[in-house]
């Protein structure tokens, strides 16, 4: 077995590394040819402000890889981190971890302080990664917007997906991703939304007047969606639309901006989204 250590993680400049990364999407990741990111228009990203990330193996063999290009997003400047893959097997390993920081130094370099990405709410895993470990923030939810970074696409829901900031320079950031990253807990006096509060037939509409006054709200979502969608697509789709509405609907129009996902003992089959009060 490969262990994290012998993994070179490095930029990536040449057309053929380029071309090694649409083989890695046909071949080891199994993606038909019309969903692929063409190495061209990687070569056409690259050569105008992009950055590249690949990982490879002992042998040189690439197994994983992250791809940026220059945006802009409410009127900053930010790179927008498209497209991000690893081969089954290594991606319990801190290899996505690595690849973000090797991401960051990229963009700092080039005088850029925001990354944005987006990503399915449903995605525990990606969650976690996102805002526990790398520290980034989400204000914004989107609805019908699809995003290749998604390991997992339900077939009978929309493309709902978190718009990710990653404040580059940003304390938090500088903590979560330092030698000793933080571990906060839900705070004691936060709403903690129980899972069976948000089964009720509709989300308690009274959400948002006890949010309002809060500094801290605990929104839950299942830790393993992919397999729920793959034993109960019906209860999937229900959980996709209960988050939508009291993240979309309830808090993020309000004042409040997704901080962290952890998890709460009393609930071991639950992620929880904090969200913090900005007016708090």
């Amino acid at each position: 077995m490969i262990q994290p250590q012998e993994i070179e993680v490095r930029i990536l400049t040449e057309i053929a590394e380029f071309e090694e990364i649409g083989r890695l999407q046909l071949e080891a990741l199994g993606m038909d040819e019309d969903d692929i990111f063409p190495p061209k228009l990687i070569t056409i990203a690259h050569e105008n402000g992009g950055a590249v990330v690949g990982a490879f193996d002992p042998g040189g063999n690439l197994v994983g890889f992250a791809f940026n290009f220059p945006g802009s997003r409410h009127g900053k400047l930010i790179e927008w981190s498209y497209l991000s893959r690893i081969v089954p097997g290594l991606q319990d390993q801190g290899l996505r971890k690595r690849l973000k920081l090797a991401q960051r130094q990229a963009v700092l370099e080039k005088g850029i302080d925001t990354i944005c990405w987006a990503f399915d709410p449903l995605d525990a895993s990606r969650a976690r990664l996102s805002f526990h470990v790398l520290g980034a923030v989400c204000r914004e939810y989107a609805v019908d917007f699809p995003d290749p970074l998604n390991d997992f696409r339900r077939t009978s829901i929309s493309d709902d997906n978190l718009i990710v900031e990653w404040h580059l320079n940003a304390e938090r950031v500088l903590q979560r991703t330092g030698a000793s990253p933080l571990e906060p807990a839900v705070a004691p006096d936060a709403y903690l939304i129980e899972p069976s509060e948000l089964r009720e037939e509709s989300p308690p509409s009274s959400v948002r007047e006890i949010a309002k006054d809060m500094r801290e709200v605990a929104v839950p979502v299942p830790a393993d969606c992919a397999a729920l969608e793959g034993s109960d697509p019906k209860a999937a789709e229900d959980w996709q639309n209960l988050v939508r509405t009291v993240l979309m609907k309830f808090l993020l129009r309000e004042s409040f901006q997704i901080e962290d996902v952890l998890i709460v003992a009393d609930f071991p089959r639950w992620f929880w989204y904090i969200l913090r009060n900005q007016k708090n």
